[in-house]
């Protein structure tokens, strides 16, 4: 349903002598005419109407064009000129309300232009965070070198073969090689501390695997020898003597 609109309305129009003067020489008739036709202005762009209209409304109401036409020139009720008439007390009365709706208007539009801001603002700082997020997945993927085992070529395949289980079990200890340099300075070190002996370096690292250590360590005679636990082999050696 259509929202009706509305006008202030003196209660006591009809007390009005402009009023009393045109309801004594036209008849009540007259006073149904003036509030059609100040009805009829309230709906209109200004709160203007043309006079062409005038023979329409009087016919639509049952009236005359002669009467509406005196209502409208003849008790200075309203003002008019050759295209529209119009209703200054009319114009006057709806001005507050045109002003309330006329700020209504401004804070809507004011509220919008916020709302649009924060939006572009909320997607502007979305899209900073998504180009910092892949900007640190791309610092990220391109920091991650590519370790090979190609400095091994030279090396006995066993001891191949027994580096690439430390370099996994390294991984599982979350522990894992991240720099080329920093696996090979490794494998110097077993080198040395095997004096470049196959077997030994093959027992060292199973020894750092047996005991769960993440580096490698000088072999242990006792670990070397049975390959069980260093303090029962003690006990053992105890016992033996």
């Amino acid at each position: 349903m259509t929202k009706a609109e509305y006008f202030p309305h003196d209660m006591d129009a009809s007390d009005n002598p402009k009023m009393m003067i045109m309801m004594t020489q036209l008849g009540l008739e007259a006073y149904g005419i003036f509030w059609i036709l100040i009805e009829y202005l309230r709906k209109q762009k200004e709160y203007k109407a043309p006079r062409l209209l005038v023979d329409a409304l009087s016919r639509r109401y049952g009236s005359s064009r002669e009467k509406f036409e005196a209502v409208i020139t003849n008790y200075s009720l309203f003002e008019f000129d050759d295209q529209n008439f119009w209703s200054p007390s009319l114009t006057r009365r709806m001005l507050p309300l045109d002003n309330k709706r006329e700020r209504m208007r401004q804070l809507a539009l004011t509220r919008w232009d916020d709302a649009n801001v924060m939006r572009m603002h909320s997607a502007g700082n979305a899209q900073a965070m998504q180009s910092k997020s892949n900007s640190k997945s791309n610092s990220k993927s391109n920091s991650k070198e590519e370790i090979t085992l190609s400095f091994l070529s030279n090396v006995d395949k066993r001891l191949i073969e027994k580096w690439e289980k430390w370099v996994e079990f390294r991984k599982k200890l979350k522990k894992p090689y991240r720099t080329q340099v920093g696996m090979e300075g490794s494998f110097k070190n077993l080198m040395k501390l095997s004096s470049g002996d196959t077997d030994k370096a093959i027992s060292i690292i199973q020894q750092s695997i047996d005991n769960e250590w993440q580096g490698l360590w000088e072999l242990k005679n006792s670990v070397h020898k049975r390959g069980g636990n260093a303090l029962d082999d003690l006990i053992n050696d105890l016992k033996d003597a």
